[in-house]
């Protein structure tokens, strides 16, 4: 008798795993269009897996909105896994800083006096947040997930008349909030907002222009806008940016000698950090929690 041997495979995995790799800094990650972007849509049993890689930075473009979002329009029953990897950061983006106050004099010919124009410092903007849940997910975070930190405010402005002449100082910007947030600009020295170097007027009067706050990088929140001294007419600092844990308002009031009339604006606020770190912890199933700041609800 001869006998043949015939081998046959046989693979129980109906659904092998969708996996999804994200090794560029992103904006506005929503899982299921990542995911649909790559393959057909996902059925009951499909398991995909997001992989944020190690070094990439997932934030949002607008502190209105979340650096990931898991949406509840997968079809029920799909398996989601998001997986972030060490050195891997998710996080809301970051708040901008205030503008300074603005602050210009402009004679009237009609009434034939000078009419002085200042205001406050604007506050920093409120930072955003990390990550939204719609729909069960399971997360092993070997990362990090962080709320944005708030921007700095600005500096008012300063307005002071003395024998010399009117003299005015727009406020400093406040610096922007880690990670990504954009510095505040310098106050306005005339009504268009359109001028960014001293000058002085038909009138003598002379016009000083604040500093912009720094944006925020990667790696670190921005700093405010510098102080300015004309003569002993002080602006203040802008506020410096904050960070995932912190804030910071607007420094420095405004300061003055040899003048008789004063007039002020009052530095802004410090904006908060972001609301959450996660939203819709009920969807979550933590693998690992790793390095997590902000609300978690």
């Amino acid at each position: 008798w001869a006998f043949t041997a015939r081998q046959f495979a046989f693979s129980s995995n109906a659904n092998p795993d969708r996996p999804v790799d994200i090794a560029v800094d992103t904006w506005d990650l929503d899982l299921k269009a990542a995911h649909d972007d790559i393959y057909s849509p996902a059925s009951p049993g499909d398991v995909v897996v997001i992989t944020i890689k190690s070094g990439v930075l997932v934030t949002a473009s607008s502190t209105s909105l979340y650096a990931i979002t898991n949406p509840n329009t997968w079809a029920a029953g799909v398996i989601v896994k998001l997986v972030i990897e060490s050195g891997a950061i998710v996080a809301g983006l970051g708040g901008d800083g205030g503008r300074g106050g603005y602050a210009y004099t402009v004679w009237s010919e009609a009434s034939e006096y000078t009419i002085v124009y200042y205001g406050d410092g604007e506050d920093g903007e409120k930072g955003g947040s990390a990550l939204h849940a719609q729909y069960p997910l399971s997360i092993e975070n070997n990362g990090s997930i962080f709320v944005g930190g708030g921007g700095g405010g600005g500096s008012g402005g300063l307005i002071t008349f003395s024998a010399a002449a009117w003299r005015s100082l727009s406020g400093s910007g406040g610096g922007g909030a880690w990670p990504l947030g954009s510095g505040g600009l310098w106050g306005k020295i005339d009504s268009t907002g359109t001028i960014s170097a001293d000058y002085a007027n038909a009138y003598t009067d002379d016009m000083y222009v604040g500093n912009s706050g720094q944006d925020a990088s990667l790696s670190t929140f921005g700093t405010g806008g510098a102080s300015r001294d004309i003569s002993g007419s002080i602006i203040g600092a802008g506020g410096t940016g904050g960070d995932y844990d912190t804030w910071s308002g607007g420094s420095g009031g405004n300061s003055w000698s040899g003048a008789f009339q004063v007039y002020n604006g009052n530095p802004g606020n410090g904006g908060d950090t972001g609301d959450y770190a996660i939203n819709g912890n009920s969807y979550i199933t933590w693998v690992a929690t790793g390095t997590r700041y902000g609300a978690i609800v």
